[in-house]
Order: structure tokens, then C-alpha cells, then sequence
């Protein structure tokens, strides 16, 4: 699906992470299939990503789709302070976008 490029455990990692964060959120689960195609897409289509970006990846993908479905909010600075500040929030902004385009 990804060229080879990703590893099954990475994917497999990421989605755990959302489904984590959707549990605990109380997410839909249309949220949860658009987040976790939405980043698939993107991974299928940007031949550049790294599998060490995937994580992030998929929690912008869950944000976007939280944004599409839910009442909540999961604002970029929340997704930053759950990567504990790692990237930046106009790095983030910039990714969102990327994934939007993308798909």
C-alpha cells in the first residue's frame, strides 16, 4: 500500500494511537475510518515521508477528521502537547494543509 516504504508495525502503531485517543474521547467511528484514511492516502500518495513521521501523521489526520465529525475540538497546540512540543504548531498547520491537499 505505501511501496514498501512503511512498515506494517508502523501503520499498525499509528492507528493504535488514534483508536486510543478516539476511545477515550468518545470519537465516532466515522471519525476514526476518515482519519485513518485520510492518512493512508496521504502516506500512499507522498513518496518522501519517512516511517518516523508516520505517528504525527496520523494524529493530524485524526484532528482534521475530528474537526469534520465531532462536537470537540482537538486543536494543533493539543496534538503538539501530545508529542511534547516536538513540532511546532505552524509545522503542524503546514502538515494539515499537506494532508488536505494531498487527498
Amino acid at each position: 500500500m505505501h511501496h514498501g516504504r512503511i512498515a506494517p508495525e508502523v501503520r499498525e502503531e499509528a492507528i493504535l494511537i488514534v483508536l486510543q485517543f478516539a476511545i477515550q474521547t468518545d470519537c465516532l467511528d466515522q471519525t476514526v475510518l476518515q482519519a485513518v484514511h485520510l492518512a493512508d492516502t496521504y502516506l500512499r500518495k507522498n513518496s518522501i515521508v519517512q516511517p518516523a513521521f508516520v505517528r504525527i501523521i496520523s494524529a493530524i489526520a485524526l484532528e482534521i477528521s475530528i474537526k469534520l465529525n465531532e462536537q470537540m475540538i482537538l486543536s494543533l497546540e493539543d496534538v503538539a502537547a501530545l508529542f511534547e512540543n516536538k513540532f511546532s504548531v505552524q509545522m503542524l498547520c503546514q502538515l494539515e494543509r499537506h494532508i488536505l491537499l494531498m487527498n
